[in-house]
């Protein structure tokens, strides 16, 4: 890879103007129109040698021989990371006014990948909320029978969660009462993970430095904070990938980028390798996937948090030529309207 200081202002601006071409037409751009259209003083061929220089380099392709250059994957990463992930767009706030009303983080998150796929006319993309990452409020604990209560938890959003629990002996009302007041302490302000954490490292204590009683509640907390929940995958937006030339030019490419979608787990396996610090991602063609399917494709990520946790990812799946400037403020934006009492301002932007 050419690392994007070791091009000349010329190299730059030709890749930075087919870019932006490309990016705006979907085809190919020649020389002749660079040195007609574009700002650079300077002769077709000229353009065509720096053209050639760049093509060398991997940043262009030239689709056919009679055509224009493309921007490669390589190309396009070059000039988002020097030009889209550095702009800062104006504040975006069309359809998002409906997201800061509900309280819900999970219906939230859902509306707001239907909000971005409207406005991008791409997929939307939500992963999670994990409710394993979401913090707790409260917890609430209800005689079934001898041998199992109902643990309710509330989250600090006011979402209610249910489990099941197995008693070993049966609890009177009174020690019932107990044992909920003994577990709050692990529960407020913690996630199921944290909550999971702290009760395991309780219980590896000597049996004989807990009370029988202690020892039973942490029990019932261990199965409150178990999760089995599966990683969610929600996508807003499939059928706009019947829009996308790149991809209803071969039919069968389609049809792959389709079921990839829709089986969810190679697609939440590149999502939870997108890196982990604030901020959007982006990662283009091949950087999805080392597969056919994800060679003209472009994915732009952001995660959102509920305080200094993340809990889950938002992001648009489109076209690899989509307008990134655009696009990336935008996921941001919207992230960062489902944040909820971030430690930062981040959300405000």
């Amino acid at each position: 890879m050419a690392p994007l200081h070791d091009l000349n202002e010329r190299q730059r601006g030709v890749l930075f103007y087919i870019v932006d071409t490309y990016i705006q037409r979907g085809e190919a751009v020649a020389s002749a129109t660079i040195a007609r259209e574009s700002q650079l003083d300077v002769s077709s061929a000229t353009i065509r040698n720096v053209m050639g220089d760049l093509e060398s380099m991997g940043l262009l392709t030239q689709p056919h021989t009679s055509a224009g250059r493309v921007p490669t994957a390589l190309g396009l990463r070059q000039w988002v990371d020097e030009i889209a992930l550095k702009s800062h767009a104006a504040p975006i706030s069309i359809g998002l006014a409906e997201l800061s009303d509900e309280s819900d983080l999970e219906s939230n998150a859902s509306r707001a990948g239907a909000i971005l796929s409207q406005l991008t006319n791409f997929a939307g993309l939500v992963l999670g909320p994990q409710l394993s990452q979401v913090r707790l409020r409260d917890l609430k604990l209800v005689s079934i029978s001898d041998h199992r209560i109902l643990a309710i938890l509330v989250t600090e959003e006011g979402r209610v969660i249910e489990r099941m629990c197995h008693l070993d002996d049966p609890l009177d009302l009174l020690a019932l009462n107990q044992m909920q007041n003994y577990l709050v302490e692990y529960v407020t302000g913690q996630t199921l993970d944290q909550m999971r954490l702290r009760i395991r490292d309780e219980l590896k204590m000597a049996r004989s430095a807990k009370r029988q009683f202690e020892e039973s509640a942490l029990r019932v907390g261990e199965q409150v904070a178990s999760s089995n929940e599966e990683t969610k995958l929600r996508v807003e937006g499939l059928t706009k990938f019947l829009d996308i030339a790149e991809l209803t030019s071969d039919m069968d490419r389609l049809r792959e980028v389709v079921r990839v979608v829709e089986e969810r787990e190679r697609l939440i396996e590149i999502l939870d390798r997108i890196e982990s610090a604030a901020g959007p991602s982006v990662a283009i063609g091949t950087e999805l996937e080392e597969s056919d399917w994800a060679r003209d494709l472009g994915l732009v990520v952001c995660r959102f948090y509920q305080g200094p946790e993340p809990v889950g990812m938002i992001g648009v799946l489109g076209p690899m030529r989509m307008d990134y400037q655009r696009i990336i403020p935008l996921v941001e934006r919207v992230a960062g309207v489902l944040n909820t009492a971030r430690d930062d301002d981040s959300n405000q932007n």
